[in-house]
Parts: structure tokens; C-alpha cells; sequence
């Protein structure tokens, strides 16, 4: 998942600096609408991808947590936590890029999605 995640920071950037470039474009330029929204989409999907690994180790770390060596069970309860956060904030981003750009529901839908998973980790911490 590690090897996987890393790179999304640097995704993320890149994406993010699209964004910026299209908001750059002249308001009179015949495309522009069409670069903001695609850059916005590519903004959406990077964090998605994140939200997705922070979900499934938040998930992992719960699992952890239940039914691992119990003397690292606050090790296992601080990562869930720290992975639900992860989704949170990057599911957040989804949110704002998906409204700015109009992109209608199926982000918003799979940031939801990875949200509800990553409730369920931390509920399964006091469950």
C-alpha cells in the first residue's frame, strides 16, 4: 500500500497545478470552462486513489487492533485513526473539485463510499 500511496502526493501536486494553469487561461478563451472542468476531474481522481489506500488501511489497522498482539493495540487504534483522517481530508477535496467543476454525482458517490468503510474501522475500534 506504501508503494502504492507515495506517489499520489506528487500526483496530487501535479494535478493541483493543473487546476491552477486552467484558472490562468483567459476568461475569453474558448476552452477554458472545458480545461477548468477536466482539471478538476483529474483533482478528484487523485484523492480518490489516496482515500482508497487510507480506507483499506484503516480497515487493516482495525483488524489489527481486534485481534493482533494486544500490547501494540494502541499502535493499531492510532493508525485507524490516522487513516480515517487521511480519508476524510481527501475525500474533502473530492467534495470541493467535484462542486467547482459540476461534476455530477459518481465522485461525491465514491467519496461517500470510502468514508462509510472508514467509519466502520473506527467503529469497529469501540464495537
Amino acid at each position: 500500500l506504501r508503494a502504492e500511496v507515495l506517489p499520489l502526493a506528487d500526483e496530487d501536486a501535479t494535478a493541483y497545478a493543473g487546476v491552477l494553469a486552467a484558472y490562468r487561461l483567459p476568461k475569453d478563451d474558448a476552452g477554458r470552462g472545458e480545461r477548468i472542468r477536466d482539471a478538476l476531474e483529474r483533482a478528484c481522481e487523485v484523492p480518490l486513489r489516496i482515500a482508497e489506500g487510507a480506507a483499506e488501511v484503516a480497515m487493516l489497522a482495525a483488524d489489527l487492533a481486534a485481534r493482533g498482539n494486544p500490547n501494540l493495540r494502541g499502535d493499531a487504534a492510532t493508525a485507524v485513526h490516522l487513516a480515517v483522517a487521511a480519508v476524510r481530508s481527501a475525500t474533502c477535496l473530492v467534495l470541493i473539485n467535484a462542486e467547482l467543476g459540476d461534476l455530477g454525482p459518481k465522485p461525491v458517490e465514491r467519496a461517500d463510499d470510502l468514508m462509510a468503510i472508514a467509519d466502520v474501522a473506527a467503529e469497529r475500534l469501540t464495537g
